[in-house]
């Protein structure tokens, strides 16, 4: 069986990639607008006249021939190392790219090592260049109330260590508080743009530039005034997470640190502003920003 929060309808060739005909919608997804992932759980007990349900798979995986291809492979791989998963987890992002992970009950080395042989055994059946659309691992069994379950002061613990850790002496902190700001002021935008703004175009793949987007379709120089800081903490972001061709300075992380509470300050006034033009109690305000 496909345990989803939402029933799943048959798949409609005629439809665009990246519509609800996809698995059940993530219970942990907040935005109603912008396109969200698509989760399902598979069993993989093996069954009385076959080694597991292979039609429950295929659904999951929306009947992705080149996908259940390469989930046969890994699971082979899995099976050859004298294990057995005990279910797999699906996840499909609007953009029909996938991940599948196979959950046993193992330590995080054997799973690290099962995963090793996952890769070894999908480079040596599948040769081709392009970057595959499913990617495969393995994971220990995870609770049923720890999967999919963000903490609510995720963002708030988040935003607290960007200071500590642009203030310190060390480069790899000052690259860690430039990331944690930038994920901060995106995480808030996009909590206060899915209940405010018009669904991003399907063709903005990149979360980011639907952000931006939606940022700008509120017609205001205060929310194009966030669009352009959002997108400037993504540079900076970047350069601190992937740019290791030269030092990132002190000073990055700490005007990184002042673009997030600027940001901050600036989107708990849209929203107050957005408010006013909302039905409703007057200035009946949703967001609650980062502290």
């Amino acid at each position: 069986m496909v345990s989803s929060s939402k029933h799943r309808r048959p798949r409609d060739p005629r439809r665009e990639p990246g519509d609800d005909s996809a698995i059940g919608q993530s219970a942990c997804s907040t935005d109603r607008h912008a396109p969200v992932d698509k989760h399902a759980s598979v069993s993989l007990f093996p069954l009385a006249n076959a080694d597991f349900d292979r039609n429950a798979l295929a659904a999951a995986l929306n009947h992705n021939d080149e996908w259940m291809d390469r989930a046969c492979v890994a699971l082979r791989a899995v099976h050859r190392e004298g294990t057995q998963p005990d279910f797999a987890r699906v996840i499909v992002s609007h953009r029909e790219q996938a991940a599948l992970s196979f959950h046993l009950s193992a330590d995080i080395r054997l799973c690290a090592q099962l995963t090793r042989a996952v890769h070894h055994a999908l480079a040596a059946r599948f040769a081709r260049v392009v970057p595959p659309s499913l990617l495969i691992d393995v994971c220990p069994l995870v609770a049923p109330d720890n999967g999919h379950v963000l903490s609510p002061d995720i963002v708030a613990e988040l935003a607290s260590s960007v200071g500590p850790l642009a203030s310190s002496a060390a480069e790899a902190n000052w690259r860690q508080a430039a990331v944690s700001a930038y994920i901060v002021t995106f995480r808030l935008a996009r909590q206060l743009m899915a209940d405010t703004s018009p669904a991003a175009p399907n063709v903005l793949d990149d979360k980011l530039d639907a952000a931006v987007w939606q940022l700008r379709m509120q017609g205001t120089p205060e929310a194009r005034s966030l669009a352009e800081a959002l997108a400037s903490m993504r540079r900076t972001c970047d350069v601190a997470a992937f740019d290791f061709d030269a030092p990132f300075p002190q000073h990055l992380a700490l005007l990184q640190r002042e673009a997030m509470q600027a940001f901050q300050r600036d989107l708990t006034a849209l929203d107050v502003q957005l408010a006013m033009a909302r039905p409703g109690p007057f200035g009946a305000t949703h967001f609650q920003p980062a502290r």
